[in-house]
């Protein structure tokens, strides 16, 4: 007679399990930060060069070469954060699991380990789905602001006032009389270029800030001078990754509107700041950085790690979900965040 794995309790399985899922639709995630660094150590160091954009130098035949200078670095250190939940099983919900192995559920063996199964992948995959959660607020609030607070931790991007955060004083909301959105964005995308060379791709807008572009007049009229061929607003799109929704493309950028949340306390949270927009030009420059988790019995490279633990006097087993990860901005001169709406 052949038994069955305790999957509950075989942390091998949960944790082949709970890294076996589909990807969650996180928008930054799968379209920005799609470069993936492993690393030994959860201490990791990242160096930023600063480089002018000079011409090679001309010699004659007979002269020495020009001294080429080697730009300015700065080096950055930051802890991989580390998520930690426990899932708690007590004894009456451990016996529950149990009779669904029973005849009495039902007599077809195979339906009876896939009831069981069906549990397990459940509360597996609430839990995957929390990290993926995580990781996309991780990527968003840095790539929007610049700045996230993790425990009593602060990451900074090292964000500059003027280059990478604007506000739009009154005169120049999106939200004022009179004023055309495309100013700002035009002007952002050539401060990307000239500062980046590179041409951004990607413009993504919080809830109010999307109601104000999509319903400007002066946005609406250049979009439909079809002889302009500036591009097109396409609202008859659904929700794309993670609730984001593609608006369309002008000018060669995509726009979209974000609208992911979190729970906080119960009370819905936006992920993005809803008055404020990101502007960016996409590489391998954004990169999600994962560390490995130790334990006094081993080091456990697993993209997500699950340890099973077991009251010694019988009244509950629980899981432990564990990861470390977090996404960085290695070229912050790719980016432009900015306050647009009046709150």
């Amino acid at each position: 007679m052949t038994m069955a794995i305790d999957f509950i309790s075989n942390w091998r399985s949960l944790t082949t399990g709970i890294n076996a899922f589909p990807p969650a639709p996180t928008f930054a995630l799968k379209n920005i930060f799609k470069a993936v660094e492993k690393h030994a150590s959860d201490l990791i160091d990242w160096e930023v060069w600063t480089r002018t954009s000079k011409l090679a130098s001309f010699v004659s035949d007979v002269e020495d070469p020009v001294p080429s200078s080697k730009g300015t670095g700065t080096i950055y250190t930051v802890k991989i954060p580390k998520t930690s939940n426990i899932k708690m099983f007590t004894a009456a919900e451990l016996e529950r699991y149990k009779t669904l192995a029973n005849a009495g559920y039902t007599s077809n063996v195979n339906d009876r380990l896939q009831a069981q199964a069906n549990y397990i992948k459940d509360e597996l995959q609430a839990e995957y789905l929390a990290v993926a959660r995580t990781r996309e607020y991780l990527a968003m609030t840095l790539l929007t602001k610049g700045t996230v607070t993790v425990g009593q931790n602060t990451i900074s991007m090292n964000y500059e006032s003027g280059k990478q955060t604007f506000t739009l004083d009154t005169t120049h909301k999106w939200n004022a009389t009179g004023v055309n959105p495309m100013v700002a964005i035009d002007e952002y995308k050539r401060l990307i270029g000239k500062r980046a060379n590179a041409v951004p791709n990607i413009c993504i807008l919080g809830e109010n800030a999307a109601k104000a572009f999509v319903s400007n007049a002066e946005v609406r009229a250049e979009l439909n001078a079809n002889n302009f061929r500036t591009g097109v607003l396409d609202l008859t799109q659904g929700i794309t990754d993670g609730s984001v929704i593609y608006l369309g493309t002008i000018r060669g950028m995509g726009f979209y509107e974000y609208l992911g949340n979190y729970d906080l306390s119960g009370t819905a949270t936006d992920i993005m700041d809803t008055n404020s927009i990101v502007m960016l030009a996409t590489d391998d420059s954004f990169r999600l950085h994962k560390a490995p988790i130790v334990k006094t019995d081993g080091v456990f490279q697993d993209d997500i790690y699950v340890r099973v633990a077991e009251d010694p006097y019988g009244n509950w087993k629980s899981w432990v979900i564990e990861q470390k990860s977090l996404p960085i901005v290695h070229n912050k001169n790719l980016v432009i965040c900015s306050k647009v709406i009046t709150a």
